[in-house]
């Protein structure tokens, strides 16, 4: 009886191959999800920390609404201030005021950033920030009703938009290498590299400065075209 061996089988000419693809592939996939749970992870970090922007402005909203009598006369002395200055200083006042308003916040993400246990401080940042964006709205709306609602959305929401995405991304990348410095660097390109994470952490909030930069130049340019067309 002849034996037939069932481990070598021809194979045609059009199969050949597919084995190998196939595990190719699998390795390919595996690689392709762990991409993407990376980039869900990141973006939920970025939702994460909108929350805490989004509680801040309505903390706020209700913080001025039970503002007592004292505290909104308080605030109007400051608005009617700033704006009056605004109207009176020169442009390149205007522009430090309102980049050194955003810069604190930049630099307590990225201090944090580098502190082993940064990352718990960090939510502080877009939720501080929030609270004076809703203060702020809050104030104009319920002192100067519609008018104040398009002063805010006019002259102070364009470059603050700006400046609150540059805080946002800055606290993501501030919480994620927070957490690299307190995992450790236990992987061979993290031992080997230490250097280059350092010095991409440096890249990124340099630019994360230069939207910074762009906001006060926005808010400039809206205090400049707007703000006279509006009389309080």
């Amino acid at each position: 009886m002849r034996r037939t061996n069932l481990f070598f089988v021809k194979v045609p000419k059009e199969h050949r191959g597919a084995r190998t693809v196939g595990s190719r592939s699998g390795g390919f996939s595996s690689d392709y999800r762990g991409g993407i749970l990376q980039i869900f992870r990141q973006q939920f970090l970025l939702v994460f920390l909108g929350l805490f922007l989004i509680a801040g402005l309505i903390l706020g909203v209700i913080f001025i609404r039970n503002a007592d009598y004292s505290l909104l006369k308080t605030l109007d002395f400051v608005f009617f201030s700033n704006v009056k200055a605004r109207s009176a200083l020169p442009v390149l006042s205007i522009f430090v005021a309102s980049l050194a308003s955003s810069f604190l916040f930049l630099l307590f993400c990225f201090l944090c950033g580098l502190s082993m246990w940064g990352a718990y401080c960090v939510p502080l940042a877009p939720l501080f920030r929030g609270f004076g964006m809703g203060i702020t709205a809050g104030y104009l709306y319920a002192a100067y009703g519609f008018q104040g609602f398009l002063f805010h959305l006019a002259v102070i929401l364009p470059g603050a938009f700006i400046c609150l995405i540059a805080i946002l991304i800055a606290s993501r990348e501030s919480m994620l290498f927070s957490k690299k410095i307190h995992l450790g660097r236990k992987t061979e390109e993290q031992e080997t590299q230490p250097k280059n994470n350092v010095r991409h952490f440096f890249i990124r909030f340099s630019i994360l400065t230069g939207i910074l930069i762009i906001g006060a130049l926005v808010d400039v340019l809206t205090t400049v075209c707007f703000s006279g067309l509006f009389v309080f």
